[in-house]
């Protein structure tokens, strides 16, 4: 009866032993790792499907798009967009620039791009060519791992200086490859863009 009493007594504490060790890698299993967020990229390749009404030359103009972006050391980067539309006009845009970004949070940035530009524009009464300036400030958030959504200020002095906003979100279909879109409005005009990016 003795023996049968003591086996009852410990069968608790035995079973306390197991479950208290058995507790940590269930918790460990169902862990999260606090830094699963993508990092914010800035070398990839960008095509864009590029609409816009312009009142400065009184046209809706359809055409393309491409950005070449590229990472450099201590938060630099260097970008490149060419840009030909038309319709009964044509209109080509080129910028090439030095940005810097600034990560302020692991899910957000912010940077800056200083560009030299050219506006050319033909077919219509008053033609046009001219170098000059542009810049933008921009922010870029990841609301979740797959959703980027970001806006910018923007200036440029190419023949007239020009002042605008735009907003613009991304869908990352992969860790690479994203679908994205903008809208912008500058002075008289404004443009929507919709394309493809691959990160390198």
């Amino acid at each position: 009866m003795i023996p049968f009493l003591a086996l009852i007594a410990l069968e608790p504490h035995s079973t306390s032993l197991v479950t208290t060790e058995l507790a940590p890698p269930a918790i460990a299993l169902v862990t999260v790792p606090s830094d699963d967020v993508p990092e914010m990229e800035y070398t990839y390749v960008e095509a864009n499907f590029l609409w816009t009404d312009s009142d400065d030359i009184d046209e809706t103009l359809t055409g393309g798009e491409f950005t070449g972006s590229l990472e450099l050391p201590l938060n630099f980067f260097a970008q490149l967009t060419l840009s030909r539309q038309s319709d009964d006009a044509d209109l080509d845009t080129f910028r090439l620039g030095a940005g810097y970004h600034l990560p302020l949070g692991s899910r957000f940035d912010a940077y800056g791009l200083l560009s030299l530009a050219h506006l050319e524009v033909d077919g219509t009464a008053n033609d046009f060519d001219d170098d000059g300036l542009a810049a933008e400030i921009g922010v870029r958030l990841l609301l979740t791992p797959k959703l980027e959504v970001n806006g910018k200020v923007e200036w440029a002095d190419v023949g007239d200086e020009n002042y605008g906003v735009g907003i613009g979100a991304r869908y990352y279909l992969m860790d690479s490859i994203s679908l994205g879109g903008r809208v912008e409005a500058v002075d008289g005009d404004e443009s929507i863009a919709l394309g493809l990016r691959l990160e390198l």
